[in-house]
């Protein structure tokens, strides 16, 4: 099985055990007149089947990108993204800020070491990596069968 063909496998395999647990949420208790609506502990054991098969897929996965040297490049995209949160959250303040308290006002006059367009220039070269990562990942989960 390809490497891409395994990613939608685990997509798959998530909703399916996300929509068994909430079946199974569903099933705990029923009025005492009432049929329980699916069996608790068949539900239990679907998971707990899924979950093992999950878990041998990722495994496999993982194995695969490790062998291939390609997990450093997942990490790198992970990171990557990570900087591009970090660049966007920054609060940059430059010039004059009028604040209120207690009936009064004062202006505040700000400089910055990062100005928003450079801002915008870091997060278009991160972008630039990640799309460039993304495309090397894509090529190889098409390609490359798991382990």
């Amino acid at each position: 099985m390809k490497l891409s063909r395994a990613l939608k496998k685990v997509s798959r395999l998530q909703g399916e055990i996300n929509e068994l647990k909430g079946r199974l949420a569903s099933c705990v208790s029923a009025l005492e007149e009432n049929e329980f609506e699916s069996d608790f502990k068949l539900l239990s054991k679907q998971i707990s089947d899924k979950q093992k098969g999950l878990i041998d897929l990722r495994a496999q996965i993982m194995a695969t990108n490790v062998k291939h040297n390609m997990f450093r490049h997942i990490l790198q995209l992970s990171q990557l993204k990570q900087d591009i949160d970090l660049l966007r959250k920054l609060n940059i303040k430059t010039g004059i800020e009028l604040s209120m308290g207690y009936g009064e006002s004062t202006k505040n006059k700000y400089k910055s070491q990062v100005q928003p367009s450079q801002r915008t220039e870091m997060v278009a070269k991160l972008q630039e990596e990640i799309e460039t990562l993304t495309d090397a990942l894509d090529d190889f989960n098409a390609t490359t069968d798991i382990i």
